[in-house]
Protein backbone atom coordinates (compact mmCIF):
# COMPACT_ATOMS: atom_id res chain seq x y z
CA UNK A 1 0.00 0.00 0.00
CA UNK A 2 1.46 3.58 -0.97
CA UNK A 3 -1.05 6.53 -0.24
CA UNK A 4 -0.29 10.06 -0.70
CA UNK A 5 -2.61 12.79 0.66
CA UNK A 6 -2.49 16.35 0.48
CA UNK A 7 -6.00 17.72 2.12
CA UNK A 8 -4.33 17.54 5.55
CA UNK A 9 -6.63 19.59 7.42
CA UNK A 10 -9.29 17.83 6.01
CA UNK A 11 -7.54 14.67 7.33
CA UNK A 12 -6.82 15.98 10.98
CA UNK A 13 -10.34 16.71 11.08
CA UNK A 14 -11.47 13.21 10.40
CA UNK A 15 -9.40 11.58 12.89
CA UNK A 16 -10.94 14.38 15.45
CA UNK A 17 -14.23 12.82 14.38
CA UNK A 18 -12.93 9.18 14.74
CA UNK A 19 -11.48 10.02 18.28
CA UNK A 20 -15.08 11.05 19.18
CA UNK A 21 -16.46 7.45 19.02
CA UNK A 22 -13.52 5.10 19.60
CA UNK A 23 -9.89 5.00 20.93
CA UNK A 24 -9.26 2.49 18.26
CA UNK A 25 -9.88 1.17 14.79
CA UNK A 26 -9.49 -1.66 12.04
CA UNK A 27 -8.67 0.04 8.64
CA UNK A 28 -10.54 -2.19 5.68
CA UNK A 29 -8.30 -1.53 2.88
CA UNK A 30 -8.78 -2.16 -1.08
CA UNK A 31 -8.66 -1.49 -4.83
CA UNK A 32 -11.44 0.69 -4.64
CA UNK A 33 -11.87 2.31 -1.00
CA UNK A 34 -10.23 2.46 2.14
CA UNK A 35 -13.08 2.20 5.55
CA UNK A 36 -12.85 3.22 9.22
CA UNK A 37 -15.90 1.08 10.62
CA UNK A 38 -16.08 0.92 14.44
CA UNK A 39 -18.45 1.18 17.34
CA UNK A 40 -17.97 3.21 20.82
CA UNK A 41 -18.27 1.35 23.96
CA UNK A 42 -21.58 0.83 24.86
CA UNK A 43 -22.37 -0.36 21.68
CA UNK A 44 -25.14 2.57 20.38
CA UNK A 45 -23.54 4.04 17.75
CA UNK A 46 -21.24 2.82 14.90
CA UNK A 47 -18.93 5.34 12.13
CA UNK A 48 -18.30 3.88 8.89
CA UNK A 49 -15.74 6.50 6.97
CA UNK A 50 -15.34 5.47 3.46
CA UNK A 51 -12.38 7.02 1.62
CA UNK A 52 -11.94 6.63 -2.55
CA UNK A 53 -9.10 6.78 -4.51
CA UNK A 54 -10.17 10.03 -5.49
CA UNK A 55 -9.73 11.72 -2.46
CA UNK A 56 -5.50 10.62 -2.65
CA UNK A 57 -3.36 12.27 -4.86
CA UNK A 58 -1.65 8.60 -5.03
CA UNK A 59 -3.70 5.31 -4.30
CA UNK A 60 -1.63 2.25 -4.89
CA UNK A 61 -3.07 -1.19 -3.23
CA UNK A 62 -2.28 -4.17 -4.60
CA UNK A 63 -4.01 -6.58 -2.78
CA UNK A 64 -6.61 -6.25 0.39
CA UNK A 65 -5.71 -6.25 3.77
CA UNK A 66 -6.67 -4.67 7.34
CA UNK A 67 -4.72 -3.02 9.88
CA UNK A 68 -5.49 -2.01 13.60
CA UNK A 69 -4.49 1.87 14.47
CA UNK A 70 -4.57 4.07 17.75
CA UNK A 71 -6.20 6.94 17.10
CA UNK A 72 -4.16 9.07 19.67
CA UNK A 73 -0.97 7.82 18.49
CA UNK A 74 -2.00 8.94 15.07
CA UNK A 75 -3.32 12.02 15.88
CA UNK A 76 0.09 12.95 17.51
CA UNK A 77 1.87 12.43 14.10
CA UNK A 78 -0.48 14.73 12.21
CA UNK A 79 -0.03 17.56 14.75
CA UNK A 80 3.26 18.01 13.30
CA UNK A 81 2.20 18.48 10.27
CA UNK A 82 1.39 21.40 8.05
CA UNK A 83 -1.41 22.33 5.92
CA UNK A 84 0.97 22.59 2.79
CA UNK A 85 2.50 19.25 3.69
CA UNK A 86 2.23 16.08 1.54
CA UNK A 87 1.82 13.02 3.57
CA UNK A 88 2.71 9.18 2.47
CA UNK A 89 1.38 5.87 3.98
CA UNK A 90 3.10 3.21 3.40
CA UNK A 91 2.28 -0.29 4.64
CA UNK A 92 2.58 -4.50 3.50
CA UNK A 93 -0.07 -6.64 4.58
CA UNK A 94 1.29 -8.65 7.07
CA UNK A 95 3.66 -5.33 8.53
CA UNK A 96 3.25 -4.45 12.30
CA UNK A 97 4.43 -0.41 11.39
CA UNK A 98 2.60 1.99 9.15
CA UNK A 99 5.05 4.13 8.04
CA UNK A 100 4.34 7.95 7.41
CA UNK A 101 6.66 9.88 5.30
CA UNK A 102 5.75 14.35 5.82
CA UNK A 103 7.08 16.56 3.37
CA UNK A 104 7.21 20.39 3.01
CA UNK A 105 9.08 21.13 -0.17
CA UNK A 106 8.68 24.81 0.69
CA UNK A 107 9.88 24.73 3.73
CA UNK A 108 12.90 21.58 2.54
CA UNK A 109 11.48 19.54 5.23
CA UNK A 110 10.98 15.72 5.63
CA UNK A 111 9.61 14.10 8.55
CA UNK A 112 9.37 10.42 8.76
CA UNK A 113 7.38 7.92 11.75
CA UNK A 114 6.82 4.72 12.10
CA UNK A 115 3.57 3.79 13.82
CA UNK A 116 3.02 0.82 15.48
CA UNK A 117 0.02 -1.09 14.62
CA UNK A 118 -2.57 -2.70 16.14
CA UNK A 119 -4.05 -6.37 16.49
CA UNK A 120 -7.82 -5.53 16.59
CA UNK A 121 -10.87 -8.13 16.22
CA UNK A 122 -13.23 -7.13 14.37
CA UNK A 123 -15.90 -8.19 11.30
CA UNK A 124 -16.74 -5.68 8.67
CA UNK A 125 -20.39 -4.98 8.80
CA UNK A 126 -21.99 -3.61 5.39
CA UNK A 127 -25.31 -1.88 6.82
CA UNK A 128 -28.37 -2.47 4.99
CA UNK A 129 -31.76 -1.01 5.86
CA UNK A 130 -34.60 0.18 4.03
CA UNK A 131 -35.55 3.58 5.46
CA UNK A 132 -38.97 5.01 5.55
CA UNK A 133 -37.88 9.38 5.40
CA UNK A 134 -34.51 10.67 4.10
CA UNK A 135 -34.33 14.03 5.25
CA UNK A 136 -31.65 16.72 3.54
CA UNK A 137 -30.62 19.30 6.12
CA UNK A 138 -27.92 22.17 6.15
CA UNK A 139 -25.57 20.49 8.48
CA UNK A 140 -24.51 23.77 10.35
CA UNK A 141 -28.78 24.27 11.39
CA UNK A 142 -28.01 20.94 12.99
CA UNK A 143 -25.26 21.46 14.71
CA UNK A 144 -26.03 24.92 16.14
CA UNK A 145 -29.57 22.72 17.39
CA UNK A 146 -27.52 19.82 19.00
CA UNK A 147 -24.89 22.12 20.59
CA UNK A 148 -27.51 24.74 22.32
CA UNK A 149 -29.55 22.19 23.35
CA UNK A 150 -27.56 18.68 24.40
CA UNK A 151 -26.68 19.09 28.22
CA UNK A 152 -30.72 19.94 28.63
CA UNK A 153 -31.27 16.33 29.04
CA UNK A 154 -29.64 13.23 27.85
CA UNK A 155 -31.95 12.12 25.26
CA UNK A 156 -33.01 14.72 22.33
CA UNK A 157 -36.33 13.57 20.66
CA UNK A 158 -36.67 14.04 16.43
CA UNK A 159 -40.04 13.76 14.59
CA UNK A 160 -40.90 14.33 11.11
CA UNK A 161 -44.29 14.67 10.02
CA UNK A 162 -46.32 17.43 7.97
CA UNK A 163 -42.83 18.40 5.95
CA UNK A 164 -41.43 19.52 8.76
CA UNK A 165 -39.13 18.50 11.46
CA UNK A 166 -38.86 18.84 15.35
CA UNK A 167 -36.35 18.33 18.12
CA UNK A 168 -37.47 17.57 21.47
CA UNK A 169 -36.12 17.69 24.88
CA UNK A 170 -38.12 16.64 28.04
CA UNK A 171 -35.83 17.28 30.81
CA UNK A 172 -36.43 17.55 34.34
CA UNK A 173 -36.15 21.14 34.67
CA UNK A 174 -36.94 22.64 30.75
CA UNK A 175 -39.30 21.55 27.84
CA UNK A 176 -38.27 22.24 24.39
CA UNK A 177 -39.17 22.12 21.04
CA UNK A 178 -37.30 23.16 18.09
CA UNK A 179 -39.45 23.19 14.37
CA UNK A 180 -37.42 23.44 11.20
CA UNK A 181 -39.35 23.63 7.89
CA UNK A 182 -36.35 24.82 5.81
CA UNK A 183 -35.80 20.80 5.56
CA UNK A 184 -36.10 18.74 2.25
CA UNK A 185 -37.85 15.33 3.14
CA UNK A 186 -38.45 12.44 0.91
CA UNK A 187 -40.40 9.44 1.56
CA UNK A 188 -39.04 6.07 1.13
CA UNK A 189 -40.33 4.78 -2.66
CA UNK A 190 -42.41 2.24 -1.31
CA UNK A 191 -44.34 4.82 0.52
CA UNK A 192 -45.56 6.92 -2.82
CA UNK A 193 -44.03 9.96 -1.71
CA UNK A 194 -46.45 10.15 1.25
CA UNK A 195 -44.58 12.02 4.55
CA UNK A 196 -44.66 9.13 7.00
CA UNK A 197 -44.55 10.16 10.66
CA UNK A 198 -41.78 9.02 12.52
CA UNK A 199 -40.14 9.65 16.25
CA UNK A 200 -37.17 8.67 17.62
CA UNK A 201 -35.38 9.29 20.83
CA UNK A 202 -31.86 9.35 21.28
CA UNK A 203 -29.20 9.72 23.04
CA UNK A 204 -27.73 13.89 23.19
CA UNK A 205 -24.57 13.03 23.98
CA UNK A 206 -24.16 10.86 20.70
CA UNK A 207 -25.55 13.42 18.77
CA UNK A 208 -23.45 15.85 19.74
CA UNK A 209 -20.55 13.52 18.64
CA UNK A 210 -21.55 14.22 14.77
CA UNK A 211 -21.32 17.81 15.05
CA UNK A 212 -17.66 17.25 14.20
CA UNK A 213 -18.46 15.81 11.17
CA UNK A 214 -20.69 18.74 10.22
CA UNK A 215 -17.51 20.98 9.88
CA UNK A 216 -16.35 18.77 7.07
CA UNK A 217 -19.37 19.77 5.11
CA UNK A 218 -22.55 21.27 5.06
CA UNK A 219 -24.72 18.66 3.11
CA UNK A 220 -26.48 16.12 5.75
CA UNK A 221 -28.79 14.05 4.86
CA UNK A 222 -30.48 11.38 7.99
CA UNK A 223 -32.58 8.59 7.46
CA UNK A 224 -35.10 7.17 10.01
CA UNK A 225 -37.70 4.29 10.61
CA UNK A 226 -40.47 4.28 12.14
CA UNK A 227 -39.45 0.72 13.42
CA UNK A 228 -38.69 1.70 16.89
CA UNK A 229 -35.50 -0.37 17.28
CA UNK A 230 -33.92 1.12 13.95
CA UNK A 231 -30.86 3.26 14.19
CA UNK A 232 -30.54 6.61 12.96
CA UNK A 233 -28.16 7.12 10.24
CA UNK A 234 -26.52 10.90 9.57
CA UNK A 235 -24.95 11.28 6.18
CA UNK A 236 -21.96 13.88 5.82
CA UNK A 237 -21.11 14.05 1.67
CA UNK A 238 -17.73 15.41 1.19
CA UNK A 239 -16.11 14.75 -2.22
CA UNK A 240 -14.76 11.78 -2.70
CA UNK A 241 -15.44 11.15 1.17
CA UNK A 242 -18.49 9.18 2.75
CA UNK A 243 -19.29 9.74 6.72
CA UNK A 244 -22.14 7.43 8.25
CA UNK A 245 -23.05 7.71 12.15
CA UNK A 246 -25.59 5.47 12.95
CA UNK A 247 -27.38 5.76 16.69
CA UNK A 248 -29.20 3.26 18.15
CA UNK A 249 -32.30 4.57 20.03
CA UNK A 250 -33.76 4.92 23.35
CA UNK A 251 -36.23 2.25 23.71
CA UNK A 252 -38.37 2.57 26.92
Amino acid sequence: MEIQITKIDLLKKLIDLLKEISSEYPLYINENEIVFQSMDSSHSCMIHIKILPEFCQKFIIKEPFTIGFSVEKLQMILKTTGASDTLTLMCNPGSDTLDIHAQNVGDHKNSRYSLKLMNIESQFNEVSIEYDVEVEINSSIFNKIIKDHYNFDSNIIINIFNNKITFGIQGDDVNCLVEISDVVIHANENENENIPIVTGKYSSVLLNSCVKAGILTNKLKFYLKANADTPLCCEYLVDNLMIKLYIAPKIE
